[in-house]
Parts: structure tokens; sequence; C-alpha cells
């Protein structure tokens, strides 16, 4: 099997190329040739909309809501997009119940996992650590693990201790 996938370099996501030549060496293990082609942005976007690719490498943000619904709107450049898709993306972000929502988007996950229009290669996460006396630390997600940071607090050990405790006790009499 050999396939091209396409690409376009860009500074803010300067690794694109490393992980598409280390996904094609991966490939290259079970027999399956990878060709790698960098576009520049027009280019890229150009072929994307006229479908004349077999793969495109690209880098999606989707926020908080986990909201997947512009991977299958005028956008779609898999032309996955079915009723049935719609439906389930629409109750899946929706649902306002744990419970409903769980199930609405285990539902939405089946059907992608068996039309498989999307392959997911790598996620990135923000991970920040920080000492246990610093608190009010939410809210993290990609490029914004700072956007809080006016709410933060700083406690001597004594204080954060006395807080943990109370904190567990309050999440506790929440449940």
């Amino acid at each position: 099997m050999e396939f091209t996938v396409i690409y376009t370099e860009s500074t803010e996501e300067y690794y694109r190329k490393t992980v598409l030549e280390l996904v094609r060496t991966q490939l290259s293990e079970f027999g399956i040739t990878m060709n790698i082609e960098a576009l520049s942005a027009d280019e890229y976007e150009s072929r994307l909309k006229s479908g004349n690719f077999d793969a495109a490498f690209g880098s999606y943000y989707t926020k908080n809501s986990q909201d997947i619904s512009f991977f299958f709107g005028s956008d779609d450049y898999s032309n996955a997009s079915s009723s049935e898709l719609s439906s389930a993306i629409s109750t899946a972000t929706q649902s306002l119940e744990p419970e409903a929502q769980s199930t609405a988007f285990n539902s939405l996950q089946q059907l992608l996992q068996s039309d498989m229009p999307h392959i997911g290669l790598y996620f990135r996460e923000t991970m920040l650590v920080v000492r246990s006396n610093i608190t009010n630390v939410t809210a993290m997600y990609y490029q914004h693990a700072y956007d809080n940071i006016n709410a933060w607090e700083y406690k001597t050990e004594t204080q954060a201790v006395v807080s943990s405790g109370a904190d567990a006790a309050q999440s506790a009499s929440q449940e």
C-alpha cells in the first residue's frame, strides 16, 4: 500500500514534519509506504477543498466543549457528513446530564470508529506543575494555562493543609 499525506508547515506547529516522518517510519515497518508532500497554506487549502489528496495532516482545537461538528460541516474534507452523524453530534453536545452525555458520546464514538472519517494521531495536552500551596489553578487548556493566574492564591504550608482538608470535606458533602 502506498499513499501521500499533504501538510503545510507552520511556525506555530513546527513539529508537523517530524511527526509525519515518525509516522512514515512506523508504517514502513508494516510494509506501508507513506509519501509526505509539503504545501503552501494556500495550496493546502485548495487541495483540501477540491478533494485532491489521499490523506491530510492537520491540527484542530476543540476547546473545552468537545464539539466536533466543525469536522463535518461546510469544511468536511472527509465527506463523512450524514444525518445520523449530525444527530449523534447534536445529542452528545447538547446533553446536560453527565450520564446522558456519557451515553451520547459513547454512541458518537462507536459511530466514528465504524466509519473512521478521521484518525487522531496524537493530542497535545497542557500540564502545569505547581506547589501544593498554590491554589485555584483551573481552566487550563492549550495555550491558555495561565488564563486565570490572577485568581491563583498562595498559602503558607499550614494554610494549604487546612484548605485541602476543607476542600475535601466540601466536595464529600456535595456528593
